[in-house]
């Protein structure tokens, strides 16, 4: 959901707490795009973009790995590994 500051409120959500204090709400929708996956991965290979990771963890310790998210002090992507 992305909440913002101004604006008006949309119809019949005026009741709505968030509108109340003056935020509007609403949601993207991603859809799956694998060649444009494909395209993000070769240039990262090629060194053309550079991808910052703060934090590596197993997929265990993902509790912590949100908490470091929500702390707003990363400098990076945090990546969560599964073995397999």
């Amino acid at each position: 959901m992305l909440a913002q500051r101004g604006g008006g409120a949309e119809p019949g959500l005026g009741g709505d707490p968030v509108h109340r204090q003056g935020l509007r709400a609403g949601f993207t929708i991603v859809e799956p795009d694998g060649g444009g996956l494909r395209e993000l991965a070769a240039l990262v290979e090629a060194g053309r973009l550079r991808v910052e990771i703060d934090t590596v963890l197993p997929l265990e310790r993902a509790t912590e790995a949100h908490e470091i998210g929500e702390s707003g002090r990363t400098a990076g992507k945090i990546v969560l590994t599964v073995a397999g």
